[in-house]
């Protein structure tokens, strides 16, 4: 398994983590009782946060990879030339980012469609926080689906 694949994998589980976290955490505050104001406070919290998360998680794999790998080769250029994407992770990367607008459209497009059929706005960003979830879902899941094909 390549290190792209690798981080792929990891990356899927904490956005899972993530938003399933996040979603209990929200609900345990009284979901059903928020205002507008309440819910752009999360949304923001909750973009904020998962960007500062994912940041930080990168950051981590690749130390520990780069530990992993050294402790393995004891050779620096080993090193390097495991962390660094090639062309092919590059386009891997570029077509799972595609599908991110898709999922965030269907997101937004079925929260106005449940206000349009007289839903309440919790509903209505309940199907905003679900597209922005399979959105980030999408993004791992479609890589590790494309370095699992080997022919992008």
């Amino acid at each position: 398994m390549s290190y792209a694949e690798r981080r792929s994998i990891f990356g899927l589980l904490f956005t899972l983590g993530f938003v399933i976290g996040f979603y209990q955490f929200m609900v345990t505050q009284g979901l059903e009782q928020f205002s507008l104001q309440d819910w752009g406070i999360w949304y923001l919290i909750f973009f904020g946060s998962l960007v500062i998360g994912r940041i930080v998680f990168t950051v981590v794999h690749v130390v520990i990879e780069a530990i992993l790998i050294a402790i393995k080769t004891k050779d620096e250029a080993k090193i390097n030339a495991e962390i660094q994407d090639d062309e092919r992770t590059k386009l891997i990367d570029l077509k799972s980012t595609y599908h991110i607008g898709t999922f965030l459209m269907l997101g937004f497009v079925g929260g106005v469609v449940i206000l349009a059929f007289g839903g309440s706005i919790q509903s209505f960003f309940l199907a905003m926080y679900l597209g922005i979830a399979l959105a980030g879902i999408s993004y791992d899941g479609l890589a590790i689906y494309y370095h699992r094909m080997r022919g992008v």
